[in-house]
């Protein structure tokens, strides 16, 4: 069983007046030409420490637990690509790690083990939510579609939120010219729905790309700010393939209400069974 994280008290500026800090770490790697997901929440005792490559000192190694979280998702490290880059210093071996404090030892008590461990979590300098994306070229003109934007970003447990306005054959009305345009922004499924404001996108691709330069800011929206409430550790078997696209349908919708705005939101499956 993986233990709960642990709290370790730090001021600092991120603690949002907690006076507190979250020590876990989440892993996640996720597929986008399947929609697979794979997680793992990285806290005191989860990941056995190892010796450094000088022999000095120990240290959390991550690049074994990323490499296993891609080969359960079939996305082949070479393709791995960061939705964010955390502000961490080189590693002489290129990886990511977490080092431990020099009276850090294999043979000390598990409790303080665990402390030690809990303190080099907090002190960290990098993002606690890390999230790469495997078999997908972060290229100009190289997007998803929006059915694999979908199923990503659900499998990560957010929704995603399409805005499309048709504005041909609103007759008499200066924005025509705009033609169709479109937004897609992956938000919080419990957020409520907003007005609709004018997309901004001439073409979906378009709206696809600028989505996805935010898909870190709002990964990271949603870490809970209270550090007694876990981070979620995001997991999703790739879906089923042949789903269709819903661009087609939302065209349709805004051609049936020329010139307005039409919201769709695509929510993460939810369990639907009675709570305790």
């Amino acid at each position: 069983m993986t233990p709960e994280p642990n709290i370790v008290a730090r001021p600092c500026r991120e603690c949002h007046g907690y006076g507190r800090r979250r020590a876990q770490l989440v892993l996640t790697v996720g597929n986008f030409d399947t929609g697979a997901v794979a997680s793992a929440s990285v806290v005191p005792g989860s990941v056995p420490p190892a010796v450094t490559p000088d022999g000095t000192g120990w240290r959390i190694a991550l690049g074994p637990v990323l490499a296993d979280l891609a080969a359960r998702v079939d996305a082949a490290p070479p393709t791995l690509r960061e939705v964010f880059t955390p502000e961490r210093p080189p590693d002489p071996d290129g990886e990511l790690t977490i080092p431990l404090p020099y009276d850090w030892r294999p043979d000390l008590p598990v409790e303080h083990r665990h402390r030690i461990e809990a303190a080099a979590l907090v002190n960290r300098s990098y993002a606690p939510w890390l999230v790469v994306l495997g078999h997908y070229a972060a290229l100009p003109g190289d997007v998803p579609t929006l059915a694999g934007l979908v199923r990503l970003v659900n499998g990560l447990g957010l929704a995603v939120q399409v805005t499309v306005a048709d504005h041909r054959h609103n007759a008499n009305d200066p924005r025509l010219a705009l033609g169709t345009r479109w937004q897609v922004e992956i938000v919080d499924p419990e957020a409520a729905l907003g007005p609709a404001d004018p997309p901004p996108w001439r073409t979906l691709p378009e709206a696809i790309g600028h989505c996805l330069r935010g898909l870190g800011p709002a990964l990271l929206a949603t870490v809970p700010v209270d550090p007694d409430r876990p981070m979620r550790v995001p997991q999703q078997a790739a879906p089923p393939a042949g789903a269709p696209d819903p661009a087609d349908h939302l065209w349709r919708l805004a051609a049936r209400h020329p010139g307005e705005p039409v919201i769709a939101r695509f929510e993460p499956r939810r369990d639907r069974r009675p709570r305790p």
